[in-house]
């Protein structure tokens, strides 16, 4: 078994960087209000449709608003810029990123011509490109981007200082998914607790699937260090870092007993605020069933496993409270764990050859369990709903089932 692999597991509950989600608060800050009720009328009712999730729909409202806004305007109008902003987040979200990467450009041309470039609104098209550069794994290109909104916010004399640690969040983001770690830290330092805390949950997370344990572990540390100043070591925010931590070290295959020890914490901390049967015990359990693992101690192995899958088989049955990326991190969660129980009941076999047919029950009941997990099943209905109200989904649907 990779251990990092099984590691990885543990870390796909920390909290990770929404880059769009932050960057939107700066474009607000940046959209201009006075806008014709014309075209707001046509944002919002695009805005209506991204929100539910018919992203073309909304496409095709933001282009009529943008051809209006142009037609009437001119294509450096208030409201030509205001549209392109909308239209170009949808289109990220569609990841037809070729276009929206050259409406951001377009955009950054109009505002500079018609305002310059030092004024909020040149910033926020700049997060907006970068943005679309880190969804491209183009981390290098967008750091210089990033510092340039960084310094024309800073000297703002009238800047959201919520902004500005957005945009130090992003920043410090793609730096840490460039391995410039100390950069990184350094522009976290002096965040108001939670950003700060979400910044390093963030980077020691990005480290972790990186596979650089060394890393995740020191940055997973400082975050802890930040709950305990600000909510304590008992609260439910330490869960997260302390299940990061455990699985670092587990990484690592290092202070081992230290690891079970936090993960164990964690466990506690969750089950105090969430119950005994909730799904974000998973990953905490993942780093014990490991650790029991490689302690050649399977039967506990297998009882931890065996209580992360019954948890997830409950959570997909119940569909009470699913997104589409929970359901993607407890399936690939869910399928390890059977893997890991059929090799445990196999392992227990052979120690005790007695509980041959018990074991030989278990191994064929978790390989017919990790063939079509419910997380899965869950992943399905999703997409049987979603394809319901859009035809061009339910034909790529009939094609992925004829295959």
């Amino acid at each position: 078994m990779r251990h990092n692999q099984a590691a990885g597991f543990a870390f796909a509950g920390a909290m990770t960087l929404a880059l769009r989600l932050l960057f939107m608060i700066a474009l607000w800050c940046a959209l201009p209000q006075a806008l014709s009720a014309a075209t707001m009328d046509l944002l919002d009712q695009g805005d209506k449709l991204e929100q539910a999730g018919d992203l073309k729909g909304a496409v095709t409202l933001y282009r009529q608003a943008l051809d209006e806004a142009e037609t009437a305007g001119g294509p450096d109008s208030v409201e030509a810029r205001s549209a392109r902003i909308y239209l170009i987040s949808a289109l990220t979200n569609l990841n037809e990123l070729a276009e929206a990467e050259q409406l951001v450009r377009k955009n950054l041309d109009s505002v500079a011509r018609v305002v310059g470039e030092q004024n909020a609104e040149y910033a926020a098209g700049l997060l907006q490109w970068g943005s679309i550069l880190v969804t491209r794994s183009e981390e290098a290109k967008a750091v210089p981007l990033f510092r340039r909104a960084l310094a024309i916010f800073s000297a703002l004399p009238d800047a959201d200082p919520a902004t500005i640690e957005n945009v130090k969040l992003s920043l410090a983001s793609a730096l840490s998914s460039l391995q410039q770690t100390r950069e990184a830290e350094e522009l976290l330092e002096g965040l108001s607790d939670t950003s700060g805390r979400t910044g390093l949950l963030a980077m020691a997370n990005a480290r972790a699937q990186a596979d650089d344990y060394e890393a995740a572990e020191r940055l997973y540390a400082l975050a802890l260090k930040n709950v305990e100043e600000t909510d304590g070591r008992s609260s439910y925010a330490a869960a997260i870092p302390l299940s990061g931590l455990a699985a670092a070290l587990l990484g690592q295959q290092k202070d081992l007993d230290r690891a079970q020890a936090m993960a164990q914490e964690a466990v506690g901390l969750i089950e105090a605020r969430l119950g005994p049967h909730h799904p974000d015990l998973t990953g905490s359990l993942d780093v014990l069933v490991s650790l029991a693992f490689l302690r050649k101690d399977y039967d506990t192995a297998l009882k931890a496993s065996r209580r992360s899958t019954d948890m997830v088989e409950n959570w997909a049955a119940t569909y009470s409270g699913k997104t589409q990326q929970s359901a993607l991190s407890l399936d690939g969660s869910q399928q390890f764990q059977y893997r890991m129980q059929a090799f445990c009941a196999w392992l227990i076999a052979r120690q005790d050859p007695a509980r041959f047919d018990e074991m030989l029950d278990v191994a064929y009941d978790t390989f017919q369990r990790a063939s079509n997990p419910q997380a899965a099943q869950a992943l399905m209905r999703m997409a049987e709903r979603r394809a319901a109200n859009d035809p061009d989904f339910a034909k790529l649907m009939r094609r992925f089932q004829d295959l």
